[in-house]
């Protein structure tokens, strides 16, 4: 298991609600080939950080999975005002 960070920029990091929601984002997008084995949000001074537990084989694979993840659900996260911060993944 891997766990990859991943910021997000954007309105709203108060609140459990905002960070329920974009953990329920995530979740509704993730299909198991990705490997995503849990998911945590957190508020920061810019946004949010997700913490992504992902399987695979190697952390190359892992960070294939969340990049897959971000790909899928980018258009939901935007349209609740959030963008991966850049760079998006390392």
């Amino acid at each position: 298991m891997h766990m990859i960070v991943i910021p997000l920029v954007g309105e709203g990091s108060e609140g459990w609600g905002r960070r329920a929601l974009v953990e329920d984002l995530l979740w509704a997008h993730a299909d198991p080939d990705l490997g995503l084995e849990h998911i945590r949000v957190r508020p920061t001074r810019d946004g949010l950080e997700v913490v992504a537990l992902m399987g695979g084989a190697s952390e190359a694979r892992a960070l294939l999975g969340a990049r897959s993840l971000l790909n899928r659900a980018g258009d939901a996260l935007a349209a609740q005002g959030y963008a991966v911060a850049a760079p998006p993944l390392a």
